[in-house]
C-alpha cells in the first residue's frame, strides 16, 4: 500500500512558517513524519513556553554531518520518522536521513513494508 503525505499543520507556529514538513499515512491513520531541516544559528536552542516559565515545548537543531553511507558525502537534509512502536528484534529502521524529499519517502515506504509485514504479538 503507497504511503500518503499531507503537509503537516504546523501553521499556527509562526517559527516554522513555510517549513517543509510532512505528516505521512497509511490509509488514515498519522504513522510518521518527514521534514526538511532548517539549520538555527545556534545549535543546542530549546525554546521554552512564554513567561518564563521552564517548560522545553521542542528542540531545534543542525542536521547531522554526511552519513558514511551518502553519495560523494553529500548533506542529508531530510529526515524521516516511522513514529508507530517497532519490535526492536526485527531491526527495523524507524528514522534516518536523505538528500531528497522523494528518497525520503522511499526510505520510509521500505521500512514501513518492513514493518507492517513484521509478525505481530498476540
Amino acid at each position: 500500500m503507497a504511503l500518503i503525505l499531507r503537509r503537516t499543520d504546523i501553521s499556527h507556529a509562526p517559527a516554522y512558517e513555510g517549513r517543509e514538513d510532512y505528516t505521512v499515512y497509511d490509509h488514515d491513520q498519522p504513522v510518521g513524519r518527514i521534514y526538511r531541516f532548517h539549520a538555527p544559528a545556534n545549535p543546542g536552542y530549546e525554546p521554552h513556553s512564554p513567561a518564563g516559565r521552564e517548560l522545553t515545548v521542542g528542540r531545534i537543531y543542525r542536521p547531522p554531518a554526511p552519513e558514511p553511507h551518502s553519495p560523494a558525502g553529500r548533506e542529508l537534509t531530510w529526515f524521516w520518522s516511522i513514529t508507530v512502536p517497532a519490535d526492536p528484534k526485527f531491526r527495523i529502521r524507524t528514522h534516518g536521513h536523505a538528500e531528497t524529499l522523494e528518497r525520503a519517502h522511499a526510505e520510509f515506504q521500505a521500512n514501513w513494508d518492513t514493518l507492517i509485514s513484521s509478525p505481530r504479538p498476540i
